[in-house]
């Protein structure tokens, strides 16, 4: 788990100015082959040709046109469909497998990095409650986010603390945890809806759910509106079975 720490100042900022400047994400660079297959599932048979014949199999439009092959259905072909389709020199056909092995790379390398949804956590009751907290709107608004993919939940959970660890203004200092969790590690996911205060409800603003996510090594408390806790919480249980299935499926643990 990563800590970073964040300093802001008493000026008008706009919110996705602020993200753009503290988010900080360091991205693994691409390989040359993962590039050059951006959009395959797109390509029509002259695009899959040219990739083809830029890998050294020659020009292959006729033979992918004739049979209508293209990037919706290229990753289904096996060594039996090449010889059909009129792939029949052993070297060509390895070449051939060779795209279709990088191909299905990056078809996994998309699913574990498909994003299912992306929330922030609620801070504010009403519009009274956020200007008190932001210094009448001066402070940019810094929740924490939650994005949960195919095989990961992510979490950057905000704190605004001062150097003796009291929670103060948000003005003068916030930090933040990114902790990335794989979803076969977690075990229970519960629910608490909780009211507004007496003072909200007089404004009649929501109450709010907080999920707590139980892992074989944490605890991890979200905090959501009220009627969005229970989406989230059937989501990432969606998720969390099919990573199961899969991890059972290819003899995980």
């Amino acid at each position: 788990m990563e800590k970073i720490n964040e300093f802001c100042f008493l000026i008008p900022h706009r919110k996705h100015d602020y993200d753009a400047i503290s988010r900080k994400e360091i991205k693994a660079p691409k390989s040359i082959e993962m590039q050059r297959l951006e959009g395959w599932e797109e390509w029509d048979t002259f695009k899959l040709a040219g990739y083809c014949a830029e890998m050294g199999l020659g020009d292959r439009s006729e033979l992918l046109s004739k049979h209508k092959i293209n990037g919706k259905v290229v990753h289904l072909l096996n060594d039996e469909d090449l010889k059909d389709i009129g792939i029949s020199a052993p070297g060509d056909r390895l070449k051939f497998k060779k795209i279709l092995n990088q191909i299905r790379r990056k078809q996994r390398a998309e699913r574990r990095n498909r994003i299912i949804l992306q929330e922030e956590e609620t801070l504010y009751y009403n519009k009274f409650d956020r200007c008190l907290d932001t210094c009448c709107f001066l402070r940019p608004e810094n929740p924490s986010t939650y994005t949960l993919t195919t095989h990961h939940i992510e979490i950057k959970k905000v704190d605004k603390v001062d150097p003796c660890g009291i929670k103060i203004c948000g003005c003068c200092r916030s930090s933040y945890t990114q902790n990335n969790i794989d979803l076969t590690q977690i075990i229970d996911i519960d629910i608490i809806n909780k009211p507004p205060p007496c003072w909200a409800i007089l404004c009649r603003s929501e109450g709010r759910a907080e999920l707590i996510i139980s892992c074989h090594d944490e605890t991890i408390t979200i905090e959501l509106r009220d009627k969005k806790g229970e989406e989230v919480m059937n989501a990432i249980m969606r998720q969390v079975e099919q990573n199961h299935v899969i991890n059972w499926g290819t003899g995980g643990c």
